[in-house]
């Protein structure tokens, strides 16, 4: 957080595990950018890794700014997306029970769904006729 240029950034990261420096010193102008931009979070550890973290993002495609903004509309649209609650499958069973599905199973005899079934959109298997 005190690294005023890209060598202090690069000596920070010496004390960091191999995987982590591979992939982070990709970046030591951007983070330096973003520790020096005037909206950076002064006190609170939490928002400042996450304001490094979503500044760098966009990989110095985008500015440092623009890349804040993107992370932004993401969790934004995120927390706008409905969860589904409950869903209901009507069925036919071969215990002649026609009607909703009761937790992805037949109500009266317990036949559960087959989510196979519905990865095949219900192909109907066909068996050999006993006449043969």
């Amino acid at each position: 957080m005190a690294a005023e240029d890209v060598e202090n950034v690069l000596q920070a990261f010496e004390r960091m595990h191999e995987g982590y420096r591979r992939v982070l010193l990709c970046y030591p102008e951007l983070i330096v950018k973003s520790l020096k931009d005037r909206n950076f979070p002064k006190r609170d550890r939490n928002a400042q890794e996450q304001f490094i973290a979503d500044s760098i993002a966009g990989d110095g495609r985008v500015s440092i700014r623009r890349s804040r903004d993107i992370c932004g509309e993401e969790r934004a649209k995120r927390k706008r997306t409905g969860t589904i609650l409950r869903r209901e499958f009507y069925i036919v069973c071969s215990c002649k029970y026609k009607g909703p599905a009761l937790h992805d199973a037949c109500p009266r005899c317990g036949a559960a769904v087959s989510f196979l079934d519905l990865a095949t959109n219900f192909a109907i298997q066909t068996y050999p006729s006993k006449a043969q």
